[in-house]
């Protein structure tokens, strides 16, 4: 039912929603479903700009997926604990999150995962002016074709305009004019 408030774009109705969710599933002990009520109300959070509960959602649905050992789920919960601090302005959280992601070899069969977790580094790197991070993002997508999130491909283009050219490589500058 939350989710369906949140497609009707009631965002309120939908927290309400997924909080009696998560109630319910506390009380019948069920992590699996518990987690997947936080994911969506993360997601819910996320689209009315409450990114201190984002951030709470993210790491409850981590400790629940890790409770019920569904690994392929709590990585899922990690890199929406990064996108949340990026969207709370906590940017180096964000990224030592992402990375964490990023240098974990069991992640890097999932292309969408790993590319999501790039896209997070890039985008926390270009509101602390990290050109070398931005570029090592757009390295990444060339050389190792991740599959992008939705809008990785508008970030793109804002995230390669505002690299500042003087601090990167000749070598680097020509891959990332592929892109412009």
């Amino acid at each position: 039912l939350g989710n369906l408030y949140e497609a009707r774009k009631n965002f309120g109705q939908s927290a309400v929603s997924q909080t009696k969710g998560i109630e319910m599933a506390r009380k019948a002990k069920d992590n699996y479903a518990l987690g997947l009520c936080e994911m969506s109300l993360w997601a819910v959070y996320g689209k009315i700009y409450d990114t201190n509960r984002q951030i709470i959602a993210a790491k409850s649905a981590q400790d629940a997926f890790d409770k019920c050992s569904r690994n392929d789920w709590k990585i899922y919960a990690t890199l929406n604990l990064a996108t949340a601090f990026n969207n709370n302005g906590n940017y180096d959280s964000a990224i030592i999150i992402a990375n964490e992601i990023i240098n974990d070899p069991v992640n890097w069969k999932d292309s969408i995962l790993i590319g999501s977790a790039y896209e997070t580094i890039a985008l926390s790197a270009m509101d602390i002016n990290d050109s070398l991070s931005i570029t090592s993002y757009a390295k990444a997508l060339r050389y190792n074709g991740f599959s992008l999130s939705s809008g990785a491909n508008e970030n793109i283009g804002v995230l390669l305009s505002s690299i500042n050219q003087n601090i990167i490589s000749e070598s680097d500058r020509y891959i990332l004019n592929e892109y412009l």
